[in-house]
């Protein structure tokens, strides 16, 4: 973010940088003290799953929610589904070890939001 903020004179006045850290303090200090020059926002930190659930999949503003990479073995989760509350609800009765939302990188995902037209 520095080398793109500097190539394209990017002002850092004003910049916030979001993540969605959920519970990992020691990513969230790291992601702080990293870029240390921004405002950085997690909004959902520390948010009960429950309530994500509910902020995530009923939400009117996500269009979907990808899984963008996988890092451990899985026979269900692959890069490319739609990342839902029915595979949430399957990573929570899986015997297997990974987090619904896998907070310790078992997988990442993207938000794709919906398009809104300007009136």
């Amino acid at each position: 973010l520095r080398d793109i903020s500097s190539e394209y004179q990017i002002p850092k006045i004003g910049m916030q940088l979001v993540f969605g850290d959920l519970h990992l303090a020691d990513i969230k200090k790291w992601r702080e003290d990293m870029f240390s020059e921004y405002k950085c926002i997690f909004p959902i930190f520390n948010q009960q799953y429950s309530e994500l659930c509910s902020l995530l999949f009923g939400s009117s503003l996500l269009d979907y929610i990808e899984v963008s990479n996988v890092t451990v073995k899985s026979d269900f989760l692959t890069v490319g589904m739609t990342f839902d509350k029915s595979v949430y609800d399957k990573l929570t009765d899986s015997a297997a070890d990974i987090d619904p939302f896998g907070e310790l990188g078992e997988f990442h995902t993207k938000c794709v939001f919906k398009q809104t037209s300007a009136s």
